[in-house]
């Protein structure tokens, strides 16, 4: 396995990335110092480790003689690497340097975490990214193999950066999406599996529109998307004959219109459905003028408000007469 890939994956799981489980560089280093002879890679991150506890530079100093003895592409890049953030500490970096250890180790998440903080805002990393525009958003990835994973649903979270956290966002609406583009195709498509995934895909879409919003940037298409799984998720809930199709996500399922229209609906799910019809029925929705002491039926008439019966209702009582036949 590539040395770069083993610490990379070492670091996500032990502690020393933003996003382990428990961060802690003492526990980072005590799995490294447990390792050592094993690789000369311990040895180094052991001593990265204590510099990214204590702050002394004197520990990269010694993995800076380690890496001189040796001649091979690793120990080359690491090397400028650790001297990158000794530069950094002395006030000397050379922002050239520091661009050309990005372009190297730019598929790795928690090298590139190390590689902004050395940068501290200094240079605009952007021209050195990959643009990507997803319907009406663009994203930035660090690089081509990035983007790859992204249109395979394999890209990873390994950091709190904006376009990290807003691609995430977007491969699960993708996720979602195409599950719930997989199931529509299915000729048996039973009423609570296309309730469940439209249910997944509009909270899906909440989150990245909630996510966009709280950064200040605004999407016509997630709005929209979100909009018109409202009004499907209406219809499905009402069991609608004809469900509403937008014309957003109308254009995306209209050849699945048939499936939809002829939605399966199991015994436990209509079952749920009459119940919390006939709570509704029997739950008071407003008040008049209610006497302190206890009435009878008659009485109580002029002082309650009972739901009227309306054209939902009716239809769906007319659905229980159909199944009962």
């Amino acid at each position: 396995m590539d040395k770069i890939q083993l610490i990379e994956e070492n670091r996500i799981k032990h502690g020393y990335s933003v996003i382990s489980r428990n961060v802690s560089m003492k526990g980072y280093k005590k799995f490294n110092n447990k390792h050592k002879k094993e690789n000369i890679i311990f040895k180094l991150e052991s001593n990265l480790a204590i510099y990214k506890k204590v702050g002394t530079i004197s520990n990269l100093l010694k993995n800076l003689r380690l890496l001189a003895k040796k001649d091979d592409e690793f120990s080359r890049l690491y090397s400028k690497y650790i001297q990158c953030i000794v530069d950094k500490h002395r006030n000397c970096l050379i922002i050239d340097d520091l661009i050309e250890i990005r372009d190297s180790l730019c598929d790795y998440s928690t090298f590139m975490t190390d590689i902004y903080e050395i940068n501290d805002d200094q240079y605009d990393f952007d021209d050195h990214k990959i643009s990507f525009t997803w319907n009406d958003i663009e994203v930035l990835f660090e690089s081509e193999n990035l983007l790859s994973k992204f249109l395979e649903n394999r890209f990873e979270v390994n950091d709190f950066r904006f376009n990290t956290l807003l691609i995430g966002k977007i491969q699960e609406f993708n996720k979602n999406f195409q599950k719930l583009e997989l199931i529509l195709q299915e000729d048996d498509l039973k009423y609570s599996q296309a309730v469940f995934l439209f249910r997944n895909l509009n909270e899906t879409t909440a989150n990245l529109q909630k996510f966009l919003n709280e950064n200040y940037y605004t999407s016509d298409f997630v709005s929209e998307t979100y909009n018109d799984l409202q009004l499907i998720l209406k219809s499905l809930k009402h069991f609608k004959k004809e469900i509403n199709l937008p014309e957003n996500l109308g254009s995306l399922f209209e050849k699945y219109r048939n499936q939809l229209q002829n939605l399966k609906i199991d015994n436990e799910t209509m079952r749920q459905v009459l119940i919390d019809e006939l709570e509704g029925r029997i739950t008071f929705k407003s008040f008049k003028r209610m006497p302190l002491g206890p009435v009878f039926y008659d009485l109580a008439y002029d002082f309650v408000q009972f739901p009227k019966e309306d054209d939902i209702s009716k239809e769906k009582m007319n659905l229980l007469d159909m199944n009962k036949k």
